[in-house]
This record gives C-alpha cells, sequence and structure tokens, in this order.
C-alpha cells in the first residue's frame, strides 16, 4: 500500500456509459459528475485492453474511485484512440479500420453468340461426259469456184439473236393480299366503348341525385330535432330558474313574512265573507224580526 493512500476510506463506484454510433468511429461516453482531467488515467493494456481508472477527495478521509476495463474490438485501430474529458464527461474516441471497397464491376448481359445456319448439303451434280464419236477422216473440201459473170453471189445474213423470255410478274405475298383494315373500322369499337360508358353515367346520375336527396332529408330532419330538442332544454331551464327564483325570494325573511301576512288575510277575509252570507239567509228566514 502507498503511503499516500494509507489513510484514506476508499468507496468504489462504477459511473454510467454509453456509446456514440457513427459510420468512421465510435466514441464511448463515461459520465463522471465531480472530476477533474488531472484525477483520471486512461491506458492500452499489455493485454490490449482499455484501462480508465480514477479517483477523487469527497471529504476527509473519503474517497471516491473507478476503474473500468473493456477489450477493444478487432475493427478497431488501437494506435489512434484518443480521450478528452469535457463538462464531467470522458469521451474515448475508437478509429474503425476502414477498408477502401472494392469498385463493383457492372455485370454485362451475357450475350449468347447466334449460330449461323447450317448449310444444306447439296449433292454435287455431275457433269455430263460427251459421248465419243468416232474419227471420221476428213472429206477434201470442193474448191471454190469463183463465180461466173452473171451469176448472182448468194448472201447469207447472219442469225438474228433470240429474245429473252420475259419474266412473270412476282406473285403478291399473303400480307399484300390481305385487305388493309380502315381507320374507320379501328375506331368504331372505341365510339361504342364511349357510348356505352356515357349510357351508364347517365343511368347512374338519377340514382346519385335521389341518394343526395335523402341524405339533405335526413340533414334536415336531425338538425330540426336538435333545435326543438334546444328549446324544450332551454323552456325547462327558464322554468327551473323562476321555480328559482320564487323559492330564494322565500328563503328571505322580509318576503316570507308578507307572504305569510298575505295568506292570513286572505283566510280571515274568506271567513268573513262566508260568516256574512250566513247571517243574512237568517235574516230572510226570520219575518218578525
Amino acid at each position: 500500500m502507498d503511503a499516500r493512500t494509507a489513510g484514506r476510506e476508499y468507496e468504489d463506484f462504477d459511473p454510467t456509459t454509453n456509446w456514440a454510433l457513427e459510420d468512421t468511429s465510435d466514441t464511448l461516453l463515461i459520465h463522471l459528475p465531480g472530476f477533474k482531467k488531472e484525477q483520471l488515467r486512461v491506458q492500452i493494456s499489455s493485454a490490449g485492453n482499455l484501462r480508465v481508472m480514477g479517483e477523487r477527495l469527497v471529504s476527509g478521509n473519503k474517497w471516491s474511485r473507478f476503474r473500468k476495463e473493456l477489450p477493444i474490438s478487432s475493427n478497431y485501430d488501437s494506435n489512434k484512440i484518443g480521450a478528452k474529458f469535457d463538462n464531467g464527461i470522458l469521451h474515448v474516441k475508437f478509429p474503425k479500420i476502414i477498408i477502401p471497397a472494392e469498385p463493383r464491376k457492372e455485370a454485362k448481359p451475357a450475350v449468347q453468340p447466334t449460330k449461323s445456319p447450317e448449310p444444306t448439303p447439296t449433292e454435287p451434280r455431275k457433269e455430263a461426259t460427251p459421248a465419243v464419236q468416232p474419227t471420221k477422216p476428213p472429206e477434201p473440201t470442193p474448191t471454190a469456184e469463183p463465180p461466173k459473170t452473171g451469176q448472182k453471189q448468194d448472201t447469207k445474213e447472219p442469225p438474228k439473236a433470240e429474245k429473252a423470255p420475259e419474266k412473270a410478274p412476282a406473285k403478291p405475298t399473303e400480307e399484300e393480299e390481305k385487305p388493309k383494315k380502315s381507320t374507320e373500322d379501328e375506331e368504331k369499337p372505341k365510339k361504342v366503348k364511349e357510348e356505352s360508358k356515357k349510357a351508364d353515367e347517365a343511368k347512374i346520375r338519377p340514382e346519385q341525385a335521389l341518394q343526395q336527396k335523402k341524405r339533405e332529408d335526413l340533414a334536415e330532419k336531425k338538425a330540426t330535432e336538435k333545435d326543438q330538442m334546444r328549446g324544450d332544454t332551454a323552456d325547462i331551464g327558464k322554468k327551473m330558474e323562476n321555480a328559482g327564483g320564487f323559492i330564494a325570494k322565500l328563503k328571505k325573511p322580509r318576503y316570507l313574512l308578507n307572504t305569510l301576512v298575505a295568506a292570513l288575510l286572505i283566510v280571515v277575509l274568506s271567513l268573513y265573507v262566508k260568516y256574512a252570507l250566513r247571517s243574512l239567509g237568517t235574516t230572510k228566514s226570520d219575518p218578525e224580526l
């Protein structure tokens, strides 16, 4: 044990941590409130682990300390790991080892070689061998006599060249023989479809109008019913207000006394009128008086 730490009482704690993930690096955030930069140590152990530790004085001989050791992943560059302490948070940055991606080769469509049509075997034409005729000894040619005077010399005309046979006209193909459809025939089914659509729309419109009228009638009925309900509730409210006002007036002592006096007067007057009527009836029935 070190002489400086001999009389200290340590309290170990586990700080809260979280990660900030990015494309090129990941950052470990260690929350250390109350600590200073000088009270922290960040190391890479011989085993290749990240070691973070620190301690601070709380009061008297009481000290607070922590120690964390994390393995470093193989996709991090351990030579570029850095730490920064800011506002009670220790930022430990782990740069990633970025392997340059090979450019993707665009797959060319496989072109199948077109097979050239195989030549159909043709039988070699047999050349007609000329028949060998026996050679006759040459006949002696008569010597041409000079033309006699007075006789006409026969002059033969050279043979005329024969005319080449005329080619027959080419037969029309099947596509040319078929009658071409006119544009009017192609447009007829389109016109029929449009007319049928218009007829269907004309049938649907009156039905939609009836449904719209029914909806409007129902809306009007509901509105009138709501108005009636509001009127009834208003009348009930007025009656309740009148009754409440009368009850409130009865609660007042002067008003209550006045109503009692008026009621007593009405009772006395009714008794007096009744007694007077009786007295008049008795006087009429006794003629002697």
